[in-house]
């Protein structure tokens, strides 16, 4: 295979093995350090796929000096008719029914369809980071509820739901308050609330959660920000828009493909390493879901600046329109390299649009 640039920035992750395993303090430097956890891997990336490439913000909230606003005592004073039960995570049917149906709307790339699946990609088997709930009950019935990781000095929220016909409830953010309220309570120093984007998106409303730092990308270290740069993202825009603009100015039919998975294809040489692909359809523009295809591509590596063509074998996939947004599902259908990529400039595109696509 091939061997690509892809700068460390891009994706970065460490495996931990049954024999590395982590306590408290060393959970707390993870985070520190922008990663998280998942499935087996502390891992921390670059860029965030959604209906588009974004970059990512990692965020968090210091907790030595942190005050609830006007607006947040008011979401609190909203909301104290509710009784909230914060505790060891446990299987509990009223959450996974609200997960169900808050996790597809929520989380639009490949998302686990039980919670006690994602709480065991969380789970660090060491009962000194624990894995908690927040539930939140009107009336005896649950409306709210979060998943957390404790460490020693700092907590880590994952995931928030909520019943989404009580809008006026804020019940999201309320979670969140809920969060730091224990953390502080106990003396925590810091609140991860995961990330925001470099460009406004509805994960915007982590800002509203008091004072917050931001993880610069090029220091590798918390600063007091709206915003920070994210290195190579708007390159790597750049770079697909202009191919994209050499396939739209022929007739020829192809398709443009989401990967949110492609942190897999830097690990993994068998797999496809970038968030995006242009799928070039050599087959009348036909498109068959439930057989296999080799699909001659393009990409582009913001590592070294240079676009990329391949051949791929997709599995499958799910799209609306003319975008796609791949979905594997097992874990093993990811999108497979079938042979050798080959480094290739803008103008080479242009002649290959022009004489042999």
């Amino acid at each position: 295979m091939s061997k690509f640039y892809l700068s460390e920035l891009w994706y970065k992750s460490y495996r931990k093995t049954e024999n590395n395993a982590i306590d408290a303090q060393q959970f707390d430097h993870y985070l520190s350090q922008g990663y998280s956890v998942y499935e087996h891997y502390y891992y921390m990336q670059l860029c965030h796929v959604r209906e588009e490439v974004l970059g990512r913000i990692y965020m968090r909230i210091p907790l030595k000096n942190f005050k609830f606003s006007d607006s947040m005592k008011k979401v609190l004073r909203r909301n104290k008719d509710t009784k909230v039960v914060i505790k060891r995570i446990e299987k509990n049917d009223e959450l996974q029914g609200m997960y169900e149906q808050f996790a597809p709307l929520r989380f639009q790339s490949r998302y686990n369809s039980k919670i006690s699946d994602l709480i065991e990609a969380l789970d660090l088997k060491n009962p000194e980071i624990p894995i908690l709930q927040s539930s939140v009950y009107l009336e005896e019935k649950l409306i709210a509820g979060s998943v957390f990781v404790v460490g020693e000095k700092a907590i880590c929220t994952e995931v928030g739901l909520y019943k989404l016909e009580l809008p006026k409830r804020s019940l999201g953010y309320y979670t969140m308050l809920c969060e730091i309220r224990y953390a502080i309570e106990r003396n925590f120093e810091y609140y991860y609330v995961g990330f925001i984007h470099d460009i406004p998106t509805p994960f915007d409303y982590k800002k509203r959660v008091g004072e917050y730092e931001l993880l610069d990308w090029l220091s590798g270290k918390w600063v007091k920000a709206n915003t920070v740069y994210v290195p190579m993202i708007k390159e790597y825009r750049m770079a697909m828009d202009a191919i994209r603009k050499i396939l739209d100015s022929s007739s020829k039919p192809y398709l443009e493909l989401l990967n949110p998975e492609f942190g897999f294809g830097i690990q993994n040489p068998n797999y496809y390493p970038f968030p995006t692909l242009f799928l070039l359809l050599d087959f009348k523009g036909e498109f068959n879901l439930n057989e296999h295809h080799i699909y001659k591509t393009l990409g582009f590596d913001p590592g070294n600046g240079k676009c990329w063509f391949m051949l791929v074998q997709i599995p499958s996939v799910e799209y609306d329109c003319e975008l796609i947004y791949y979905k594997p599902s097992p874990l093993d259908s990811r999108i497979i390299r079938v042979e050798n990529a080959k480094e290739v400039s803008l103008n080479w595109i242009q002649d290959f649009v022009n004489n042999n696509f």
